[in-house]
């Protein structure tokens, strides 16, 4: 979680690490959208935030003006890397700096770094973020959960709703040229959040966008990102939702977040509860 000094301007300082932030970023969100609609901050290496769906929209197509090639918004440690360099194995690691690109020539260890954090964050910490999220979710609002389990038949658009309501990925972008957008100048080399939560919360493209709506007709979300950059994993993310979540709903039916102020919640680029005491009211 963020040391750093508390913000006290979100426009001009933002901090995605900031421990109110991370809990429920959605009133600072709203204060940008009608103040500041891109915000910037010298923290963690300095970027922009924007927050309104169509800025999100036009900036994932702006293609190679701003590229994917560090959507990490703070660098890695290198200590795995160097471990294993130091102490190669049989490991999956040291069989990757062990290897070579389609040139013949070694693989940078920062590509294997980039490798490891897909891995990671985008097949993993993604997913469990999501499910998790939609089972605290169903722990709190009790009128939901009892809904689903009389409704099966709604998971389909509910998971897209909850996709919707508590995206967990906010990816980075490096500006590799100047770029404009809202009057507002990125310089070359710096660094532009898609902030896909951000922007599945502004009222001028969802109706009620701060409500979970689970039969929601129309929901053009952007969890998964947009662009040629959309997440290559998105159906089985989906998948993985639809299976962990309707198996939880046809064996354990009846559950309720025991105690909801000690829930903790994992921020920065991928945003999720970690920690979620669960009752079972009717195993008592």
């Amino acid at each position: 979680m963020s040391d750093t000094a508390p913000v006290d301007d979100w426009g001009t300082d933002y901090d995605i690490l900031d421990p109110e932030y991370v809990r429920d970023p959605a009133p600072v969100w709203d204060e940008l959208r009608e103040g500041c609609p891109v915000a910037h901050t010298e923290r963690w290496g300095g970027s922009f935030l924007p927050t309104r769906y169509d800025d999100v929209q036009t900036l994932v197509k702006l293609v190679p003006e701003l590229s994917n090639s560090d959507p990490l918004v703070t660098t890695p440690p290198p200590e795995v890397i160097e471990e294993n360099q130091a102490n190669p194995d049989d490991g999956f690691v040291s069989t990757l700096l062990a290897g070579t690109d389609d040139r013949g020539e070694p693989i940078d260890p920062m590509r294997v770094v980039g490798m490891l954090n897909l891995l990671l964050i985008a097949g993993i910490d993604t997913t469990w973020s999501s499910i998790g999220s939609a089972l605290w979710h169903f722990g709190t609002h009790p009128a939901d959960r009892e809904r689903m389990a009389a409704e099966p038949e709604l998971w389909p658009t509910a998971i897209e709703e909850l996709l919707r309501f508590y995206a967990p990925v906010t990816m980075g972008r490096l500006a590799t040229e100047d770029v404009e957008i809202r009057g507002v100048t990125i310089p070359q080399g710096s660094k532009v959040i898609m902030n896909f939560p951000g922007a599945n919360r502004d009222p001028e493209m969802f109706e009620r966008p701060d409500e979970v709506i689970l039969d929601r007709p129309h929901n053009r979300h952007v969890a998964f990102g947009a662009g040629i950059h959309r997440c290559a994993g998105a159906n089985l993310a989906r998948l993985e939702m639809d299976i962990a979540l309707r198996t939880w709903f046809d064996r354990i039916p009846d559950f309720e977040v025991s105690a909801p102020d000690e829930v903790t919640w994992a921020g920065g680029q991928i945003r999720g509860p970690r920690y979620v005491p669960i009752r079972f009211p009717s195993a008592s």
